[in-house]
């Protein structure tokens, strides 16, 4: 039974400086699949180790399910064994000893389940995942893929309320991490389960999440569908790190009214443009944006694209 997800200022701090994670908020409604996307040293791999009980949250709060699992301040410390969260690793982290069965109904057994019932779990979970022919090989004569979806059963086998994933496509080859990550949407949603997806590449959270939430120095920037963020982008760096924009520098030269006259950098410095975003008429600034526009190329994600907008034109394609 899958179980939301609530994080509350969660905080993290190793030692002195800025701290790993600095008062991040969000929450998962069961079901969802959310990313937390960002760059190298963003805090969203030590926010999913918070939310695991892996790492221990300076303040905060974190609850799984309506059960508080996190509460430093209150003395709350749930074990992750406790939790009854699924997690797979950026390195497979597969038994190597073991077949590829064994290694999925190793959760099971460690719980005492029923012989049947683990005969039963195993084979239902190699059959989502695409190994049921592989069952009885050992997990080391597995590709690198294939030792991922192994890990992915594994932690889906006794169905957890919560799956956690940390960069679990990234020591994959490009072709691989293509196919891969649609059937990982796939899984998950077939499974029902709720997800909190950390990745570093911007096409795998669109794909894969249905929101993404925006990492930059331990703080949480933006939350939203993929199209939000990519057309509303909150601020300049989430407009920069989640695709390809066309930014014009400008400065204010004067206020009239309720809007401004800025003056654009670029092709012609002498353009005007008001608060509005359309342009002097006696001036060249519509062909500058054209012009300026087409030599960017156009730059599309699902079918959408951002652009500056123009006079009389529609401002979404």
């Amino acid at each position: 039974m899958s179980a939301s997800l609530d994080v509350r200022d969660l905080r993290k701090q190793f030692a002195a400086g800025r701290p790993a994670v600095d008062g991040v908020s969000f929450h998962v409604p069961a079901g969802e699949i959310v990313v937390l996307l960002g760059p190298s040293g963003c805090g969203k791999t030590t926010t999913l180790r918070c939310i695991a009980g892996l790492e221990h949250p300076t303040a905060g709060r974190v609850s799984i399910g309506g059960r508080l699992m996190s509460a430093p301040l209150d003395g709350v410390q749930v074990p992750p064994r406790l939790r009854n969260i699924g997690m797979v690793f950026q390195s497979y982290a597969v038994w190597p000893h073991m077949t590829v069965r064994q290694n999925v109904a190793y959760p099971l057994r460690h719980r005492r389940a029923p012989r049947a019932e683990i005969e039963r779990k195993t084979g239902d979970v190699l059959a989502l995942v695409g190994l049921t022919e592989f069952a009885e090989r050992p997990v080391v004569s597995l590709s690198g893929g294939q030792m991922q979806r192994v890990a992915l059963a594994r932690s889906l086998v006794y169905q957890p309320q919560l799956l956690l994933l940390d960069e679990p496509l990234s020591n994959l080859d490009a072709q691989l991490r293509l196919r891969l990550r649609d059937d990982l949407r796939r899984i998950i949603k077939q499974t029902g389960v709720t997800a909190l997806y950390v990745t570093h590449d911007q096409a795998e959270a669109v794909v894969l999440g249905d929101r993404i939430g925006v990492m930059r120095d331990g703080k949480l920037l933006q939350m939203a569908p993929a199209d939000e963020i990519y057309n509303r982008p909150a601020d300049l760096f989430v407009a920069n790190f989640t695709g390809a924009s066309n930014l014009l520098a400008g400065r204010v030269l004067a206020r009239n009214g309720e809007f401004g006259t800025v003056e654009a950098g670029g092709a012609d410095a002498g353009e005007r443009q008001d608060g509005r975003g359309g342009q002097d008429r006696g001036a060249t600034g519509e062909r500058a944006a054209r012009q300026g526009w087409n030599s960017a190329g156009r730059q599309s994600l699902h079918g959408s694209c951002r652009r500056p907008p123009l006079p009389g034109h529609a401002d979404d394609l």
